[in-house]
């Protein structure tokens, strides 16, 4: 449990999204390059899950790679819960990304 304000506790979910993203991550597979996969790591060891889930969402999408629904969902929650940026989960659950990199790549 963690405290946010004076005699008010919410549960302290830093170590269940880093598992939950470690399998996105896992899932994700050649839809990110070596490097980017560093740079997930990297994020989650040092506690910025943030960073991890919004790399993770911008790569799929630049690679027009469809996510699970599941994955999605994760990527959207741990964003949502840390107030970032969720144009690209937008763009995975619109499915616009996976059409877009078939175009691309036919």
């Amino acid at each position: 449990m963690s405290a946010t304000d004076w005699g008010v506790f919410a549960p302290d979910d830093s170590q269940g999204s880093s598992d939950d993203l470690e399998q996105v991550l896992f899932h994700l597979g050649s839809a990110l390059s070596d490097e980017q996969t560093a740079k997930v790591l990297d994020h989650l060891d040092d506690g910025k899950p943030l960073s991890a889930a919004e790399l993770m969402a911008s790569a799929a999408v630049v690679r027009g790679r469809a996510v699970s629904c599941e994955d999605r969902t994760t990527l959207r929650r741990v964003i949502e819960m840390h107030s970032g940026d969720l144009s690209d989960v937008d763009l995975l659950d619109s499915g616009l990304a996976a059409r877009t990199g078939a175009v691309q790549s036919a």
